[in-house]
């Protein structure tokens, strides 16, 4: 992405046909409706802040960069246009658009690229479609009229391909997620581009807290494993995955569909007393590392239970009063090792919460058990 740094872009940041060429600019055009949700530490904020350098001036974020250099499909690609709170349509029935936090056009070796990002400091991603069903059949009761299940029914046959993992049900799955890849289908559509990139943009502040973040980990990698069809488990940070098979019809039927891909990217602006388990690199939640004595022998560990499974071993989880471990069994992952790492090892965390995030990254491509 050459015009990450230009010190004259020939990209722009736009509303309403508006340039936007400051953090003040962007948030009198593009902010939220309440000033109460501009602050530093929350997701309007940092997300618009993400996109000016230490200057002020226009600057695309580093990590977006180093995401679309991670896949073949948008290596290489120059941002065009950036359109924060970008209105897209992706049905015909009434009622409100889906809302992007940040559109963007970009131009890739094969044609236009269209990525839309999910803004998030620790808020959740909206409600389960469970929750929205609820509502829409309380207003059918009622006699009120409602699209919202013809909407959710439309929605999961399009984002959803079949036969694919019914781990999560679809009453389980986070409305905003669903709508978001559903957004970012017809804003590909709408702007002639052949790759599509949902994209949600972590940010871990001081005003953030883990658990949460732990959910909305949960939450995405949940909804992953669905639309991936149990390809993949979770959602590494910093690695574009795709292209997703994914329904179409009924809101896509017809022309060349989009390849979709959806990553997962994250600024850490924390106090560094206070980094938590989501406020440092993944790698540095590890306590300390050892070889397997002996494949299999589990004296001196409590509650010891299979995590995932790979050709020729396993991932097991354990615990003691001296952390939580992660044992892999001999000849398991041989290929996502470090060549002079053993197959069979061991590894100590100090919470069963790093443990969680650190296994969520390394091993998003086994079966989970």
């Amino acid at each position: 992405m050459t015009n990450a740094n230009s010190n004259e872009p020939q990209w722009h940041i736009e509303s309403e046909g508006a340039r936007i060429n400051s953090l003040a600019h962007w948030e009198k055009l593009a902010g939220p409706k309440s000033p109460k949700h501009w602050k530093p530490g929350r997701s309007a904020y940092e997300c618009a802040s993400s996109w000016f350098g230490s200057n002020g001036r226009p600057a695309i974020p580093s990590e977006l960069v180093n995401l679309l250099r991670s896949s073949e499909a948008t290596d290489g690609a120059k941002v065009l246009k950036v359109l924060p709170e970008h209105r897209v349509r992706f049905d015909d029935l009434p009622g409100e658009p889906r809302n992007a936090d940040v559109n963007v056009i970009a131009e890739g070796r094969e044609g236009t690229i269209a990525i839309s990002l999910e803004a998030k400091a620790d808020e959740p991603f909206g409600e389960l479609v469970s929750d929205v069903l609820e509502s829409a059949v309380r207003k059918i009761v009622a006699d009120t009229p409602t699209n919202g299940v013809l909407r959710v029914q439309q929605l999961a046959a399009s984002i959803f391909a079949k036969g694919g993992c019914e781990r999560l049900p679809l009453g389980d799955v986070r409305y905003q997620l669903l709508t978001g890849v559903a957004g970012v289908i017809a804003f590909a559509r709408d702007v002639k581009a052949s790759v599509a990139v949902f994209v949600v943009h972590e940010f871990v502040t001081d005003q953030t807290d883990d658990a949460k973040h732990l959910q909305n980990m949960r939450d995405l990698n949940a909804f992953v494993e669905r639309l991936t069809r149990g390809r993949m488990n979770a959602l590494p940070g910093n690695e574009l995955f795709g292209p997703i098979a994914y329904g179409g019809s009924p809101l896509f039927p017809d022309g060349e569909r989009p390849a979709l891909y959806i990553g997962k990217i994250r600024r850490v602006t924390r106090s560094k007393g206070a980094l938590g388990v989501f406020g440092v690199p993944v790698e540095k939640l590890e306590r300390s590392f050892k070889p397997a004595a002996d494949d299999g022998h589990w004296e001196g560990f409590d509650e010891v239970r299979p995590y995932a499974l790979a050709e020729g071993g396993g991932v097991y989880l354990a615990q003691n009063s001296d952390g939580y471990f992660v044992a892999t069994s001999e000849g398991a992952l041989a290929d996502l090792l470090d060549e002079e790492l053993p197959s069979a090892y061991v590894r100590r965390f100090d919470s069963a919460m790093a443990r969680e995030v650190w296994c969520a990254e390394r091993y998003a491509r086994l079966q989970r058990v």
